[in-house]
């Protein structure tokens, strides 16, 4: 499996989602979402993903040998039992609980060698997991899967759902608390939920993903010794690299970037922006807000105007024909 997939989710998903899995299960999710998106971007009239079962089973820290179909089904209905997003549409006001797969087919009898576990997605999530054009959060699996903890994960991807944002998101602790899954007595002291749900997180996501992340505490006006929320500065640390060495050497995109690049073919082809600013850098030596930004907007600007230009040939098309229909004659 191709670690450097990308996954996609909404932010409202994201943001709104409280989950009972645990490590292991998330990273098995992760790596399910990432083989999803990576199929519907060959064929958007797919609906299923499949792993053998000796994959399925080592995602989950399980020894596969003398495996027995009782234990084997135990085990998957465990894992669709907890792969459920329970989440808020803030824009309904309603509570949601949308399980990720409708299906798990899987071979009960071994001697025919079959070992397949076919997951079919429920079609509930794939609106909120695939084919996104706004609101969405990038992530690459290859980062999340590198994160050890729960709490890192779940705070790794509530922050980037926020990297875009103009101002840094405040969030206050029982949110945090919330969304980490910190209700219990054990974190009732803001410095025991603090170390756990917090710095000890953030030490891993600033040391291996590509966001570094500085938080500030705010207090309480009328007690100043509680702090009620926590505010994140994030900066974006990944690093940006030539992926046109040959054809366009001074042009640096991050991985993400380069992802989202490469995909624009028609009616505006990525080389043809990736030339222009090469012309550009060669000219002046660099552009304002970066190679990135820069792309971005020649590409929206491009696009825009062919779009409008074709409204223009559809309202002249629409005279033309005007003038021979029936009407015309009366």
């Amino acid at each position: 499996m191709n670690d450097n997939q990308l996954i996609t989710k909404s932010n409202q998903l994201i943001q709104g989602t409280i989950t009972s899995m645990d490590i292991k299960e998330l990273k098995l999710a992760t790596v399910l979402l990432a083989e999803y998106r990576n199929a519907w971007d060959k064929d958007n009239l797919c609906t299923q993903t499949i792993l053998n079962r000796r994959e399925f089973l080592n995602y989950l820290g399980i020894n596969d040998s003398g495996m027995n179909y009782e234990r084997l089904n135990n085990t998957l209905k465990h894992f669709q039992q907890k792969a459920v997003c329970e989440w808020v549409n803030s824009n309904k006001g309603t509570h949601n609980i949308t399980p990720y797969f409708k299906n798990i087919e899987y071979n009960s009898i071994e001697e025919n060698g079959n070992t397949d576990i076919i997951f079919t997605w429920n079609e509930y999530i794939t609106p909120m997991v695939v084919d996104l054009d706004k609101n969405f959060t990038k992530l690459f699996k290859r980062i999340v899967l590198s994160l050890n903890s729960k709490k890192s994960m779940i705070l790794y991807e509530l922050l980037k759902s926020y990297e875009s944002r103009k101002y840094p998101p405040t969030l206050t602790i029982d949110e945090l608390k919330q969304k980490l899954d910190m209700q219990g007595k054990s974190y009732e002291r803001f410095c025991d939920f603090y170390k756990r749900g917090i710095e000890e997180p953030l030490k891993e996501i600033n040391e291996n993903t590509d966001i570094r992340v500085l938080v500030t505490k705010n207090k309480d006006k009328s007690d100043k010794r509680k702090i009620v929320s926590l505010t994140f500065k994030i900066k974006n640390q990944a690093e940006k690299k030539v992926w046109w060495e040959y054809e366009f050497p001074k042009v640096k995109l991050t991985d993400e970037e380069y992802s989202e690049v490469k995909e624009w073919i028609y009616p505006v082809h990525h080389k043809t922006l990736l030339k222009e600013l090469q012309e550009k850098l060669d000219e002046v030596g660099n552009v304002k807000g970066g190679h990135y930004k820069w792309l971005k907007s020649r590409y929206e600007n491009k696009m825009a105007a062919l779009e409008k230009k074709q409204n223009e040939n559809s309202s002249d098309d629409d005279y033309y024909r005007s003038l021979f229909t029936p009407n015309s004659y009366a």
